[in-house]
């Protein structure tokens, strides 16, 4: 999976060859990860404020791994992680600071 900031220019889609056929792959969202400082707060917000439908915080067993998945539409969900947690799992080795980052996932 690849991370973009906001001025990072995309990639063209990828194409992959199946029986001697190119067949260009159509780029979507699948997963919209914003990064918070207080999780259960933002869960509270979105779940109870917002209305949208998450099973939770879930991965609370794992060091960094605590994230909650909500659901915005079909196909799509918004992954609300910590701060910290996300610095640690790209290596960055800091935390953004207020400014927000969205880093976009996709699965093909």
């Amino acid at each position: 999976m690849q991370a973009y900031t906001a001025n990072d220019k995309i990639p063209d889609p990828i194409t992959w060859t199946r029986t001697n056929q190119e067949v260009p792959i159509q780029p979507y969202l699948s997963v919209i990860t914003l990064g918070v400082d207080d999780l259960e707060r933002a869960v509270r917000f979105y779940r109870d404020g917002l209305g949208l439908a998450t099973e939770g915080i879930v991965g609370q067993e794992f060091e960094h791994g605590a994230v909650a998945f909500l659901d915005l539409q079909t196909g799509l969900k918004l992954a609300v992680w910590l701060r910290t947690s996300i610095a640690h799992d790209t290596g960055s080795g800091k935390a953004f600071g207020r400014q927000e980052r969205i880093r976009c996932t996709s699965r093909y």
